[in-house]
């Protein structure tokens, strides 16, 4: 493996990609194969990818299904990490602004790609929006 290695994915924002962009992050992070608590923090970045994906799907596009994610992976070895980078042209939201969650299931989204991921960042871009979703992976994933 050379030090940096990246995959590009461009998914339509349908849920029934979801799984497409969480299987990606997965056999990505099998790569790194001598990484300790492999299982777990594949675990976690899946969970956080498909939610952020699911929010642009849901939130961005209104679940209109004509929009599109466009997804980055990129894993690198020193500092030992996986990013994720995820696209979309769809409505813009503030992330500081996400009210506590309303019920049991919904609004908790946002609270648990924080839990799950070391760096979370979304900002408005020319066209669109992007998230930068960032995993150490040489650390222990923390308990929640």
């Amino acid at each position: 493996m050379i030090p940096s290695d990246t995959v590009k994915l461009d998914l339509p924002a349908r849920p029934e990609y979801l799984p497409v962009a969480a299987a990606c992050v997965t056999q990505i992070i099998v790569l790194a194969h001598h990484m300790p608590h492999l299982e777990t923090l594949a675990y976690d970045i899946q969970l956080a990818v498909q939610e952020a994906c699911a929010n642009i799907v849901d939130h961005a596009y209104g679940r209109s299904g004509e929009g599109r994610i466009e997804m980055t992976v990129r894993l690198t070895l020193r500092p030992a990490q996986l990013v994720v980078e995820l696209y979309d042209t769809g409505e813009w939201f503030d992330i500081n602004n996400i009210p506590a969650p309303s019920t049991k299931w919904r609004g908790r989204g946002l609270g648990l790609i924080r839990r799950t991921m070391d760096e979370v960042e979304y900002e408005r871009q020319v066209g669109g929006n992007r998230w930068r979703l960032v995993k150490n992976l040489e650390h222990p994933p923390a308990h929640r």
